[in-house]
Formats: C-alpha cells, structure tokens, sequence
C-alpha cells in the first residue's frame, strides 16, 4: 500500500535521521516533530523532517533520547 500523499512512516523517518523508532516517538511526544494519523499509522511529512534538521543540524544520529545506535 502506498503512503498518502507521500507521508513517510515512522521506521523511515528514523532511518533518514540516524536513531531508533523509539528516538522519533519521543521527538513526537515532545512535540519537535511534527506526526499524523493515517488509520491506526503515524505518518510523517518529509517536509517537516527537513524542518526538524534544520532546526537540529547537529542532530543527525544524536537526536534527544539517546538513541544514536540506530536501535528499532
């Protein structure tokens, strides 16, 4: 199944990033990065995790949380 509108799913945002799948959620929860729900998914836009990184250059496998092992 495509993703609407070219939304990218959590797993692929986190790989874009460098982190974990647990990485994105806490960014979401924390409200850093912007997430929609498709159905029962959390979708993300592409353009907001180009917002995230240019908010966060340094980030990039550093995210908050720890994560940077790339863990899912």
């Amino acid at each position: 199944m495509s993703e609407p509108e070219g939304l990218i799913s959590q797993r692929e945002a986190a790989r874009r990033l460098g982190v974990g799948r647990w990485t994105i959620r806490k960014l979401i929860r924390a409200g850093e990065l912007r997430a929609f729900r498709v159905r029962t998914a959390i979708r993300i836009s592409p353009f907001d995790l180009r917002q995230y990184l240019n908010r966060h250059p340094a980030d990039r496998g550093n995210a908050p949380g720890g994560a940077a092992n790339g863990a899912t």
